[in-house]
């Protein structure tokens, strides 16, 4: 099973950071939501790092989305994993035109 690395730190303004590397699916999804319910809410708003995340599956990205939506900040992810975050909830064009 592909795993998902968090690394936690704390910046001179106080602001909380999680660095994610790896593939956050399957039970890594519930270790992340786990890590960051006691963040949410807090001041300054705490940083997601994702610029080592190579993979994220729908749960995924659905969760990303939620703590953007409740105020953390999400930097450094691939254009590829920005747009996904940005296109969840969002029905799947159809290919063909139908």
């Amino acid at each position: 099973m592909t795993m998902l690395r968090v690394d936690r730190s704390q910046d001179p303004s106080g602001a909380t950071w999680l660095r994610l590397s790896g593939h956050l699916t399957g039970p890594w999804i519930g270790e992340l939501a786990t890590a960051c319910k006691e963040l949410v809410g807090a001041t300054p708003p705490p940083v997601l790092e994702l610029s080592e995340l190579v993979f994220a599956d729908l749960a995924g990205l659905q969760l990303l989305a939620q703590l953007r939506q409740e105020d953390f900040r999400l930097i450094g992810s691939s254009p590829f994993i920005a747009a996904q975050i940005a296109g969840t909830g969002q029905p799947l064009p159809n290919p063909r035109g139908s």
